[in-house]
């Protein structure tokens, strides 16, 4: 299925999140027509803001996790596009990142903070616990996530590790606490696989280009198909 998207091209780019921050994938709309009007509009106002600062980086257009947030998008970006097609005149030539810049952990403004290690874990387990399970859209935090959300929160731990902005001790701690809280909530949790993937992934010696690809090898083959 193609997720549904808005602005004026379909196949439109969008910069990257920066700064080690996680770009929500969507806000889920919820089914309560009260629970959309105002004041309960904070996941549309949250969808609306990741998509004006796409439109201010030159973006023409965004993917949406679900049809309703369409209106919102579209609205974005008409208001910076009028009755322009697209705006590719932008090049953003003002703009200069190198591979060097990419991958300058140290000179990232601050440090992790506990809660953003911890959040990142907790992300990573939810999503490879549900993704071991056959979903590969999963709603966390009230927000779609898919496995792009995971891949950047498990490459950040890998990433503090190997630069030392957080300590291995630390990180192991937080991953006990909160697989006990994945059980805990979720008692079908598979506890056991979802660790193994975590630690292959985020906390090995080398960082593996994708978490699917051993991962579909190692858990999935060979395995009956999976029902959400």
């Amino acid at each position: 299925m193609t997720a549904p998207s808005c602005g004026r091209t379909p196949n439109s780019w969008s910069a990257p999140a920066t700064s080690g921050a996680r770009t929500p994938s969507a806000a889920w709309p919820p089914r309560s027509p009260a629970a959309n009007r105002p004041p309960g509009k904070r996941p549309w106002r949250r969808s609306g803001s990741t998509r004006s600062g796409r439109r201010r980086t030159a973006s023409t257009g965004s993917w949406v996790a679900h049809p309703g947030l369409v209106p919102v998008c579209r609205t974005v970006f008409d208001e910076v596009l009028g009755d322009r097609p697209h705006q590719l005149e932008r090049t953003r030539d003002d703009v200069h990142i190198t591979a060097e810049h990419l991958v300058a952990v140290r000179r990232t403004a601050g440090r992790p903070t506990p809660e953003g290690v911890r959040d990142n874990i907790a992300v990573a387990l939810r999503y490879y616990d549900a993704w071991l399970r056959g979903q590969g859209a999963v709603a966390l935090n009230g927000l779609m996530e898919d496995a792009a959300t995971a891949e950047i929160a498990r490459v950040q731990i890998w990433q503090w590790l190997k630069h030392r902005a957080v300590d291995r001790e630390t990180v192991l701690a937080l991953l006990d606490e909160e697989l006990a809280t994945l059980g805990a909530t979720y008692p079908w949790a598979q506890l056991d696989q979802v660790r193994d993937l975590f630690e292959r992934t985020a906390l090995g010696k080398e960082l593996p280009a994708f978490f699917t690809t051993e991962a579909y090898a190692r858990h999935l083959v060979g395995r009956p198909a999976v029902r959400a």
